[in-house]
């Protein structure tokens, strides 16, 4: 496993992956207050001549609690795009290139491969996820003033959005099981990506899915909802079942071509 864990750990750094997923969360971490503070409010002053403060003020963002709030709402359309299809060569590349080959010659099984992926890019994404808002937190208390919000609040939040983001990260693997082009596997992926979330809001089951975890990220609120509970351990058990059903899959295909 130690051996897995390194390559998948090297590979990441090689192919700029590890350095694409963090430019853009950071980015957003960055440029959403002061989009937030400074971009948005003047755009409205000329859009809108003559507009008094208080009008204003119910237009923009005011608070460092709705800030940290827009940013998790606007990172989670684009950095989903950008996490599906940066991580999409994860399994579908490998049966391009045929590298699978070589963990199986070496007595490794696809257990082992498969795992180290997860531990890899997931632990990596909970990290970059919980840092950049962390640093949206503190920097957006620059420039609106700091809310009653505790640190931990913030840490856990930035916990959950990455917790979905595992889960996103399975269905990247299993899908790409099924492609040998990575794009057209990231581009399949965004569907579930996307549509979990969507639908579980229009059928209000967001506390039964991993959309839940979402929905409690942007709550920030000092005492976690109990529902939430039931969005972690589906989401956990989800990702782990997926994670199994890739490495029977790809178990199957490479004996079908024998």
């Amino acid at each position: 496993m130690g051996e897995s864990l390194k390559k998948e750990f090297l590979e990441g750094i090689r192919t700029y992956k590890f350095l694409t997923i963090s430019a853009v969360f950071l980015f957003f971490s960055l440029l959403n207050p002061i989009l937030n503070k400074l971009v948005l409010p003047n755009v409205l002053r000329k859009q809108f001549n003559g507009i008094s403060n208080d009008m204003l003020k119910q237009m923009v963002i005011t608070t460092q609690r709705d800030s940290v709030r827009a940013y998790l709402t606007d990172t989670f359309e684009i950095a989903t795009l950008v996490v599906v299809l940066v991580l999409a060569t994860l399994i579908a590349g490998e049966l391009r290139n045929r590298t699978f080959i070589l963990p199986s010659c070496s007595h490794k099984d696809f257990a082992t491969t498969v795992t180290a992926k997860m531990l890899v890019y997931g632990g990596f994404i909970m990290g970059i996820t919980t840092l950049a808002v962390v640093i949206d937190f503190y920097y957006s208390g620059i420039l609106f003033g700091t809310d009653m919000i505790e640190l931990g609040v913030i840490i856990r939040s930035g916990i959950l959005q990455g917790l979905y983001y595992i889960f996103v990260l399975s269905l990247v693997m299993i899908i790409g099981v099924f492609f040998t082009k990575p794009l057209a596997a990231g581009l399949v992926t965004l569907v579930p990506a996307y549509g979990t979330h969507v639908m579980s809001k229009l059928l209000d089951v967001q506390k039964y899915t991993p959309s839940g975890l979402l929905n409690e990220a942007n709550l920030l609120s000092c005492y976690m909802n109990p529902a939430a509970v039931y969005s972690i351990i589906i989401t956990i058990v989800a990702s782990v079942l997926l994670l199994v059903l890739t490495v029977k899959l790809l178990e199957k295909r490479e004996l079908a071509r024998r």
